[in-house]
C-alpha cells in the first residue's frame, strides 16, 4: 500500500519554510512516512533513484510553490521548468504520470500557476485543487492554522489509500460482544434509581440550566430517545453501520451568511443582547467563530436531507446559548427566551426555521480504544472553562464542537459535518483521518436542553496504543495552549484497560464523575449498534 508523503521544492525557492512543513508532516505521519531530500537522502544515493523509489510508494505528493518556483531560470537565462533535466521538474512529471495525488502548495504569498504557465509534461497540475500556507509575520497564527488544515487534507489522502473503511465497524467488533467499562456506563445511565440528571451542577450557569431530566418533563410533546436523554431522534445510522452501509446524507448550502431576525416587540432582543454582553464579560476569549446553521432536516428510511446556511457563534450565544438567562423587565418581573418560546410552542421544541434561533450544528464522537477483544470508550475529562456544559469534571465523549463550512472549497461542502468533526479530533486530542479506522455519523438529533439545537453524533474506532495516544493528547493540549485557546479537556482521559478495573469500581467512577448528555448519547447509540450487530 502506498502510505509516502513526498514533499518537492526548490532550494532557491522556498527551502526554509519546506523544512516546517516536512517537520510537522513527519510529526504528525512519522519519520518513516514522509520523504523530504534534506533529510532522507543519504551520501552516495543516487538522486534519481532515490527518488524514484520515494515516488513508487508516495500516496501523497506535496508541490510546495514560492515566488521562483515558476520562473526559476539557469545562469545562461533558461527557464528550468522546460528543463529535461530539472529536478523539481522530474518530481512532479512522474508523480503525474503515476497517478500520485498531488496538492499543490502555495507559499510566501505565491500564486497558482496557470495551465498556459506549464510545460506540456506538467500542464495536469493545474487541474488539481490546491491549497496555500500563509506567514503572519506577527503572531504566526495564519501560517498555524493553514499548517493545521493541510495536514487534515494530507492524512484524508493518506487514508484513503486503505479503500473504503464505512463497513469497518462490523469487522472491528469484538468477538465477545462486551465492553466491562461501556457496560458499568450502561448500568449506570439506565438505573431507575439514579435520578437521570446525568451532569452535576458543580456551578451554576446564568446562561443555560443543566436539568435533563427537567427538560424531557417540560418538553413532553416531544418523545426522547432514552429516558434519561434529552434529545429527540430525527435519524439514526445504527442499521446502515451494522450492515456496513454508509450513512445517506444530503446537503444543501444556502448562499450568505445567517443573522437572527428580531422577536419584534417586548423583551427577547434586550434579553438575548444582554445575556452576550454578560457572556463576554465572563469570557472575553469567545471567539465569533464560524458556525452552521441548519434550517431544515427532512428523513426518510434511507436518507437524510439537510439544508443549511453559514452563521456565527455569537447568533447562538445569543440564542440557543442564552435560554435560560434571567432578564429583569421594566416592570420588575424575571423572564427568560425559553419562557417566550413556552408561550408560542408550548411543550413542543421550536421548529427549526424559526429564525428567532440560530440552531446552528453540533459535532460529537466517542473513540473506541481497541484493547484485544475489547473496546474501550476514550472517554475526556471536562475542563472548567469551556464554554457550555461548564461544571466540570464529568466524563465527555472523545472531542465535540461546533459545524463550520471550509470556505473557498465548494468541493467539500457536501461533507462539511464529518471535516468538521475531524478537525475537532484532531485540534482536541490530535488525532487525524488515518489515525483511525472508522469514524461515521450514527445519529442526527435535536437538543431539548438548547431548545432543539442540532446534534450530530459520530462513532469511532482506533487500534492505536495508549503510548502513541497520551503523545497524541500532549501535543494537541500544548499547540491549543500556544495559540491562546481555551483547552476543553483535561489531560487525564480514561484509558484503563477493561481488565484493569472492576464492575464495582467503574460504576462508582462513572456515578462520582457522571457524564454530559453528549458523551450519554453517544454511549447509548454505540450500545444501540453492538445489540443489533
Amino acid at each position: 500500500m502506498r502510505d509516502l508523503v513526498f514533499v518537492s521544492y526548490r532550494k532557491d525557492d522556498a527551502a526554509a519554510v519546506a523544512g516546517r512543513i516536512a517537520d510537522s508532516l513527519k510529526h504528525h505521519f512519522g519519520e518513516q512516512r514522509v520523504f523530504f531530500d534534506a533529510t532522507d537522502l543519504r551520501v552516495a544515493d543516487v538522486w534519481n533513484a532515490a527518488i524514484d523509489a520515494a515516488l513508487a510508494d508516495t500516496a501523497v505528493a506535496i508541490v510546495i510553490i514560492g515566488p521562483k518556483w515558476l520562473e526559476a531560470r539557469t545562469t545562461d537565462g533558461r527557464r528550468r521548468l522546460d528543463l529535461q533535466s530539472d529536478v523539481v521538474r522530474r518530481e512532479v512529471e512522474v508523480a503525474l504520470r503515476d497517478a500520485v495525488t498531488v496538492i499543490p502548495l502555495t507559499v510566501d504569498g505565491a500564486s497558482f500557476p496557470t495551465i498556459d504557465d506549464l510545460p506540456e509534461a506538467l500542464k495536469a497540475l493545474a487541474e488539481y485543487q490546491g491549497d496555500k500556507v500563509r506567514r503572519d509575520q506577527l503572531s504566526h497564527s495564519t501560517f498555524d492554522h493553514d499548517m493545521d488544515r493541510l495536514m487534515r487534507n494530507v492524512s484524508r489522502v493518506v487514508a484513503a489509500q486503505r479503500g473504503p473503511t464505512h463497513d469497518a465497524w462490523r469487522k472491528l467488533q469484538p468477538k465477545r460482544r462486551t465492553s466491562r467499562l461501556g457496560d458499568a456506563a450502561r448500568a449506570l445511565l439506565t438505573n431507575a434509581a439514579i435520578p437521570p440528571t446525568i451532569t452535576r451542577r458543580l456551578a451554576p450557569d446564568p446562561f443555560l440550566r443543566q436539568e435533563p431530566y427537567r427538560d424531557i418533563e417540560e418538553y413532553g410533546a416531544e418523545t426522547p430517545v432514552a429516558q434519561y436523554l434529552p434529545y429527540v431522534e430525527i435519524k439514526n445510522w445504527c442499521d446502515d453501520i451494522v450492515a456496513g452501509r454508509r450513512p445517506d446524507i444530503k446537503v444543501k448550502v444556502r448562499k450568505g451568511e445567517f443573522e437572527l431576525t428580531s422577536w419584534g416587540g417586548g423583551d427577547g432582543d434586550a434579553i438575548r443582547d444582554e445575556a452576550l454582553a454578560v457572556a463576554l464579560h465572563e469570557k472575553p476569549k469567545t471567539f465569533n467563530g464560524p458556525a452552521v446553521r441548519v434550517e431544515s432536516a427532512e428523513a426518510s428510511q434511507l436518507s437524510l436531507w439537510l439544508t443549511v446556511q453559514r452563521a456565527r457563534y455569537f447568533t447562538q450565544r445569543r440564542s440557543n446559548l442564552a435560554l435560560d438567562y434571567r432578564y429583569t423587565t421594566a416592570r420588575g418581573s424575571v423572564l427568560t427566551l425559553r419562557d417566550l418560546l413556552r408561550q408560542e410552542y408550548g411543550a413542543h421544541l421550536p421548529p427549526l426555521d424559526d429564525t428567532r434561533m440560530a440552531n446552528t450544528l453540533g459535532v460529537a464522537a466517542l473513540i473506541f480504544v481497541r484493547d484485544g477483544e475489547e473496546l474501550t470508550p476514550y472517554l475526556m475529562s471536562r475542563a472548567k472553562e469551556v464554554a457550555v456544559f461548564n461544571c466540570g469534571g464529568e466524563w465527555h465523549c472523545t472531542a465535540s464542537g461546533v459545524a463550520e463550512i471550509e470556505p473557498d472549497r465548494p468541493d467539500r461542502e457536501p461533507y462539511f459535518y464529518i471535516d468538521t468533526m475531524l478537525k475537532e479530533l484532531d485540534e482536541e486530542v490530535g488525532l487525524l483521518e488515518h489515525d483511525l479506522d472508522f469514524l461515521e455519523p450514527v445519529a442526527f438529533c435535536r437538543e431539548m436542553t438548547r431548545a432543539g439545537k442540532p446534534q450530530m453524533f459520530f462513532l469511532g474506532v482506533t487500534s492505536l496504543g495508549r503510548t502513541t495516544l497520551r503523545s497524541k493528547l500532549t501535543a494537541a493540549r500544548k499547540r491549543t495552549k500556544e495559540k491562546g485557546w481555551v483547552v476543553e479537556n483535561t489531560a487525564m482521559p480514561l484509558w484503563r484497560r477493561p481488565s484493569e478495573i472492576s464492575d464495582t469500581d467503574a460504576l462508582k467512577l462513572f456515578h462520582d464523575k457522571g457524564f454530559t448528555i453528549e458523551a450519554a448519547a453517544c454511549l447509548h447509540y454505540y450500545f444501540k449498534c453492538r445489540s443489533m450487530a
